[in-house]
């Protein structure tokens, strides 16, 4: 499976569509991990 990379916009957009229910599941550090966590969460929609 082919993973996608996001620029930081579109991280930022896809964490607020996201809302605060996925979000509080995270403690997210750098933007790499926002990166994979965005890409996991798109993966599974």
């Amino acid at each position: 499976m082919k993973t996608s990379r996001f620029s930081e916009t579109q991280i930022l957009g896809i964490l607020k569509q996201a809302g605060h229910e996925w979000l509080d599941q995270y403690i997210i550090e750098t933007i790499e991990e926002a990166q994979h966590h965005a890409t996991q969460w798109l993966v599974l929609c």
